[in-house]
């Protein structure tokens, strides 16, 4: 096939051939000082052509993968080897879709071999295992390696995942809930002091509303600790559409978030009927509300909706905002924020609970005429 006809959005498309992958292989594997280096490393390693094929691994990947040999892995990218969501979705794989121009594992290859030098990159990988999406926060390290003439590219993962999420809980944890802490400990010291009751009112209904905030902010980390442990149990029941977002509506118009902003269900909204579990829901729709309201300037409208559709019900959060593209090709990945470093779980935990808990999907639509528009679909049940 002609260069011209493989269709790319970002790497190169192009593939070497498989006589040519297996050349490379015999070649690397008859130099056993190079085998036994791999051995002893504990990371996985690849060596990939100027494909970005794997022509080489070391045992690690194969052991951690549960495969037998290595014609299971070469000439995959690694993407491909992962089993990243992207990876599929073009015809030529890997570094092929428009996802890929963030990806910290193809962008350091492409580094590499533009500058020959080593690069060092994170990368935040959605990945399918079990019909389940995992999220995975690698450091990835590239550099050359000459062999025989050959140009090739070493391929070094550490999986940073556990550090990634210490220091995402150690923020909420050591910053915002124990800001908010001491915003109830700073009420209580001087409410007992206030004698105007107007003034005493306004700071019990500030108490109150920091007091729920602390408790929902500790709730909503447990839950999702459960989720991405599988220790999260489902209690289904029956919910009427229209009542259960105008409870969602009353809570979250008295949330921070909600100041010089309006909340309200869009007068088109269907009524009817559905099972799942409410405080799933709730967490998720809660999410997207506030995530809206944040988004949102002075006097702005947030309008959330429900309706009854062939496959699913189907609800939705609107405000007129419009996400970046680039922010866009991130949105649900687990340690991406644009609040700053260290953040950024809101909405991967809103993929996490609808897709694996809920049986449902979540996807956004944002465009700078319209704004921003995110959908969630859950399957009918009988009821």
């Amino acid at each position: 096939m002609e260069e011209s006809e493989l269709k790319t959005k970002y790497a190169p498309a192009e593939r070497a051939s498989t006589e040519s992958i297996y050349k490379s292989f015999n070649l690397l594997k008859e130099m056993n000082l190079l085998e036994r280096l791999f051995a002893v490393v504990p990371n996985v390693v690849l060596i990939l052509n100027k494909e970005r094929q794997t022509v080489f691994c070391n045992q690690t990947l194969l052991e951690l993968l549960s495969l037998n040999s290595y014609d299971e892995v070469l000439g995959k990218r690694p993407g491909e080897i992962l089993n990243c969501i992207h990876s599929s979705e073009m015809p030529y794989g890997c570094g092929t879709t428009e996802f890929c121009s963030t990806c910290g594992a193809v962008n350091a290859i492409l580094n590499t071999q533009k500058t020959l030098k080593r690069t060092v990159n994170e990368c935040r990988v959605l990945v399918k295992r079990n019909d389940t999406i995992e999220a995975l926060d690698l450091q990835v390290v590239t550099n050359v390696i000459d062999i025989d003439g050959e140009t090739y590219i070493t391929f070094h993962i550490t999986d940073i995942s556990d550090e990634k999420r210490r220091k995402v809980l150690e923020k909420i944890f050591f910053h915002d809930v124990l800001n908010t802490a001491g915003i109830i400990s700073g009420i209580s010291e001087v409410i007992d002091q206030i004698e105007d009751k107007n003034l005493f009112k306004e700071f019990m209904t500030q108490l109150n509303l920091t007091s729920h905030r602390l408790i929902e902010e500790i709730q909503a980390q447990r839950l999702l600790l459960q989720a991405e442990n599988n220790e999260l149990q489902l209690n289904k029941k029956i919910i009427n559409s229209i009542s259960f977002l105008k409870e969602l509506i009353s809570e979250y118009s008295y949330h921070e978030t909600a100041k010089n902003k309006s909340l309200v269900l869009n007068k088109e909204s269907e009524d009817f009927i559905f099972i799942t579990d409410s405080t799933i829901l709730g967490r998720v729709l809660g999410n997207l509300i506030k995530n809206a309201l944040e988004a949102s300037k002075s006097k702005e409208i947030v309008t959330i909706s429900c309706k009854n559709t062939l496959t699913g019900h189907e609800f939705s959060v609107h405000n007129l905002s419009f996400i970046p593209k680039e922010i866009q090709l991130q949105i649900f990945q687990r340690s991406f924020s644009t609040k700053g470093s260290n953040r950024g779980i809101g909405t991967y935990s809103i993929k996490l609970l609808t897709e694996k808990y809920l049986n449902g999907k979540v996807w956004f639509k944002s465009d700078e005429e319209n704004g921003t528009t995110f959908y969630i679909s859950l399957p009918k049940e009988k009821i």
